[in-house]
C-alpha cells in the first residue's frame, strides 16, 4: 500500500498476491531490500528522488517512507522499485503522482511488475511521460505472462496507434494542442472523475484482499475505458470523435504502420487484446449513450418516472456489463491457460448482446405514458384523441411485435406537442440531397409518379415510376411542428442508414465486409452529418423564445437508435 500524506509521506506494504492460479511467494521474512522511488520526466527518463533500506516482516511485507515526493501538475507519474541485497529487481511498479496535499495509493503484483516494464519502454520510446499511452498500454497489458519481446511489441503500438493514430486524429479534427494535453492530464489527475489513480488503487485492493484479486483484476481493466469518459467530460472533447479516433488507433494496428508489431505477437496475445479493445470501446459507447440520453431528456423536459425508469435501465445495463466484465475477465489475465476460443468469443459477443436486448426492452414506454403522449398532441393539435392514427404511438418491432415507443420518442413528441401548445414551432431545413444522398439500400423511400402507390413494388408493379428521394411531409399533411420533426427524424435515419451500408452485401466498395479504415472514416462522415442536422435546426418554444442549442441536439439524439456502436 502506498499513501501520499500533506507531507508528501510515502508508505508501501508490499506483499505478493495470487492472481493466477498457481504460488506467488511474498517477499523473504527477515530479509533486506532497498527500495527506490523515482520521478517519471517529461521527456519519458527517470530521476531518482530517493532511496531507502528496509527488512520484510514476518509476513513478508515492507514498509517504507520518503519525504518530498514530486506532485502533480509538474509530474504525472513516480516508479517504485524494490531490490533484494544482491541488486536484483525482485517488483517494480508505478503509481500517478498525486497533487499536493493528495494522496494515492498503490498495490505491487506480478501483473504491475510486468505493466511497469511496459511503461517504461513506451515512455522510452516515445520519448514523453504521455498519460494516453500509457493508459491503452494498461488495456494491452492484461497478463503478467509477457516475455520482453512482448513488452517491445507493445511498446512499438503505443507509439504508432496511440501517438500517430489516435492523437494526430484528434488534432487532425479540431482538438487543439492545448485541449489535447488538457485531456492527457486529466487521464493522469482528474478532481472531478476517475482517473489512473483509482487504476492504481485497484491493485492495492488486490494485494490487500487476495481472495477477491481476479475480481478487482477484472473491475481495474474496465476501469480504463471509465478514465476516458471522464476526461473526456472534464476537457469538452466529443465521446463520439474520441471513438473514431480510438477506431483510427485500431486501424493502423490491423493494417497500418502497427500492423508488425501486432503481428509478431502470439495468438493468443493478440486475441486477448482484439477483445479487451472490444470490450473497452463498447463500454465507452456505452456511457456516452447513457449520458446522451440522460442529457436530451432532461432538455426536453422528460417526466420524472421517464427519467427514473431510463435510468433504471442503464444502471441494469452496466451492472451486466460489469458482471460480463468479470466473468470472461480470466480469458484476458491469463490467455495461455484460458484460451480464447471461437466458442468463447461467440458466447462473450452473445451475452454482451443480450444485455443490449434487454435495455431496450426496460426502456419501452408505459400504457399510461403512450395515453398521455396521446393526449399531448391532441391538444397541441386542437383535435379529440379519436382523431389521430391509432399507430401514433405504436410500431413493430424486429420480432414483428407491434410494441409502445421507447420512452425517447415519447419525451421528444411530448416537447414538441407543448411547444406549439405555448405558441412556438419547430422549424427543420432538409439535408441537401445531393451532399447527403439516400444509400441504394433505402430504395424504398421515395415517391410514385401514381400517386395511388405509396410503395415501390407496388408502384412499378402497376406501372409507375418510383423516384427515390426525400419525403416532403408538409405535402403529406403533417402540420409544420410535426413536419419538421419528421424531416430531422428522416435525415437522422439517413446517416445512420449510410453508415449500415457498409455492411451490405450489396454494397461495391465493400461487399458488407468493410476495412477497418472505411469504417472509421463512415463513422466520421455520421458524426458530421449528425452536426449538420442539428445546424439545420430553428423555432421558438414560445413564439419568442429560440430553441436552444442543447434541444437542438437533444432533438437529434432523441432521433439515434440507442445503438452502442
Amino acid at each position: 500500500m502506498c499513501r501520499f500524506t500533506r507531507l508528501y509521506l510515502i508508505v508501501l506494504f508490499l506483499m505478493m498476491v495470487l492472481v493466477l492460479p498457481g504460488n506467488v511467494s511474498a517477499l523473504t521474512a527477515g530479509a533486506d531490500y532497498t527500495v527506490t522511488l523515482e520521478k517519471m520526466n517529461s521527456d519519458g527518463t527517470l530521476t531518482e528522488v530517493g532511496s531507502t533500506t528496509v527488512t520484510a516482516d514476518a509476513n513478508g511485507k515492507i514498509t517504507f517512507s520518503f519525504t518530498g515526493v514530486p506532485t502533480n501538475p509538474t509530474t504525472h507519474f513516480l516508479v517504485i522499485t524494490v531490490k533484494d541485497a544482491a541488486g536484483n529487481t525482485v517488483r517494480r511498479s508505478f503509481v500517478p503522482a498525486p497533487p499536493e496535499g493528495g494522496t494515492n495509493e498503490l498495490g505491487v503484483n506480478n501483473l504491475s511488475d510486468k505493466q511497469t516494464e511496459m511503461i517504461l519502454e513506451a515512455a522510452s520510446l516515445v520519448g514523453s511521460d504521455d498519460p494516453i499511452i500509457i493508459a491503452y498500454g494498461l488495456i494491452f497489458t492484461r497478463t503478467p505472462n509477457l516475455t520482453s519481446s512482448d513488452l517491445t511489441n507493445i511498446a512499438g503500438l503505443g507509439k504508432e496507434c496511440i501517438i500517430n493514430g489516435l492523437e494526430k486524429f484528434l488534432t487532425d479534427h479540431g482538438v487543439t494542442e492545448a485541449k489535447l494535453t488538457e485531456f492527457k492530464n486529466a487521464v493522469a489527475y482528474n478532481p472531478d472523475g476517475k482517473d489512473l489513480g483509482d487504476f492504481t488503487a485497484l491493485f492495492k485492493s488486490a494485494v490487500d484482499n487476495p481472495a477477491q484479486a481476479e475480481e478487482d483484476m477484472s473491475k481495474a481493466a474496465g476501469l480504463i475505458a471509465d478514465i476516458f469518459i471522464d476526461a473526456a467530460a472534464k476537457t469538452g472533447i466529443d465521446l463520439a470523435l474520441f471513438l473514431a479516433a480510438d477506431n483510427e488507433a485500431g486501424n493502423i494496428a490491423d493494417s497500418g504502420a502497427g500492423a508488425q508489431y501486432f503481428n509478431a505477437l502470439s495468438p493468443q496475445l493478440q486475441t486477448s487484446i482484439s477483445q479487451s479493445m472490444m470490450v473497452y470501446s463498447t463500454r465507452i459507447s456505452f456511457v456516452r449513450m447513457a449520458k446522451e440520453y440522460a442529457e436530451a431528456m432532461e432538455a426536453l423536459n422528460a417526466t420524472g418516472d421517464q427519467v427514473d425508469t431510463f435510468n433504471n435501465a442503464m444502471s441494469t445495463l452496466f451492472t451486466t456489463l460489469s458482471n460480463l466484465d468479470q466473468q470472461y475477465a480470466k480469458y484476458f489475465i491469463d490467455p495461455e491457460n484460458n484460451q480464447l476460443t471461437q466458442q468463447v468469443q461467440n458466447q462473450m459477443n452473445n451475452d454482451y448482446q443480450q444485455a443490449f436486448t434487454t435495455f431496450m426492452t426496460a426502456i419501452t414506454s408505459s400504457d399510461a405514458d403512450i395515453a398521455q403522449m396521446r393526449n399531448n398532441v391532441a391538444t397541441a393539435l386542437g383535435i379529440s384523441v379519436n382523431q389521430l392514427p391509432q399507430d401514433v404511438g405504436q410500431y413493430y418491432d424486429y420480432q414483428g411485435n407491434l410494441s409502445n415507443w421507447p420512452i425517447p420518442m415519447v419525451v421528444v413528441t411530448n416537447w414538441v406537442a407543448s411547444i406549439m401548445t405555448a405558441g412556438g414551432e419547430l422549424t427543420y431545413t432538409r439535408l441537401d440531397p445531393n451532399t447527403y444522398p439516400i444509400p441504394p439500400y433505402m430504395e424504398w423511400l421515395g415517391v410514385c409518379s401514381d400517386t395511388n402507390y405509396g410503395d415501390k413494388q407496388s408502384c412499378e408493379t402497376n406501372g409507375g415510376t418510383w423516384t427515390v428521394q426525400r419525403s416532403d411531409f408538409t405535402q403529406m399533411g403533417f402540420p409544420a411542428s410535426f413536419a419538421a420533426l419528421m424531416g430531422i427524424q428522416e435525415d437522422v435515419n439517413i446517416a445512420e442508414m449510410t453508415r449500415n451500408y457498409l455492411y451490405d452485401q450489396s454494397n461495391p466498395q465493400t461487399g458488407g465486409q468493410p476495412t477497418p479504415e472505411q469504417e472509421s472514416q463512415a463513422s466520421f462522415v455520421l458524426f458530421n452529418t449528425l452536426g449538420a442536422i442539428v445546424n439545420n435546426i430553428g423555432g421558438t418554444t414560445d413564439g419568442n423564445t429560440a430553441i436552444t442549442d442543447l434541444q437542438k441536439k437533444a432533438l437529434v439524439r432523441m432521433m439515434l437508435p440507442p445503438n452502442p456502436h
